[in-house]
């Protein structure tokens, strides 16, 4: 697994994206909705960062703040990290570690692959569209699973 390129173990169903004005409230109720931990944040056609449920947890309720008057934006993580489609799996992984994320955008010619539980969706990197998207049902009895039945691999 560790020597496999990131492009064959990316996964999402369905991508949010979202515009910076939008206040906290407006972003949460739509992940909600789409049972997705986290939105990408768009500004002028250009994505500017992801709004996640660590980010809500910590920026927002921890800290006190109203979410229907505090705009995206200004919770929001803008240092994304990224990782190389061609990389292995076990370098994004390290990234991820490192940085503490959840959440690994994968960019190839172009193109954005962010993962997720379960899931991998594409965008344009330019603009943020969908290209498409995919998503796979939790595994139940997997032998020595310690992820709680969460798939980690789809191939591109």
């Amino acid at each position: 697994m560790s020597n496999r390129p990131v492009h064959d173990c990316i996964k999402r169903d369905q991508p949010l994206v979202g515009e910076a004005g939008e206040s906290v409230q407006q972003a949460a109720k739509r992940m909600a909705d789409a049972r997705c931990s986290s939105i990408l944040i768009c500004d002028g056609g250009r994505l500017r960062g992801i709004f996640t449920e660590r980010d809500l947890m910590t920026r927002v309720v921890a800290a006190g703040l109203n979410p229907d008057r505090t705009p995206v934006e200004s919770v929001m993580t803008t240092d994304l990290v990224l990782a190389d489609a061609g990389e292995s799996y076990l370098v994004s992984l390290q990234k991820m570690q490192k940085a503490g994320c959840r959440h690994l955008p994968v960019v190839q010619d172009g193109i954005m692959y962010v993962t997720g539980t379960n899931e991998c969706y594409a965008l344009d990197a330019g603009n943020g569209r969908e290209i498409w998207r995919f998503q796979r049902p939790r595994t139940r009895g997997l032998v020595g699973n310690a992820a709680g039945g969460i798939n980690r691999g789809a191939t591109v």
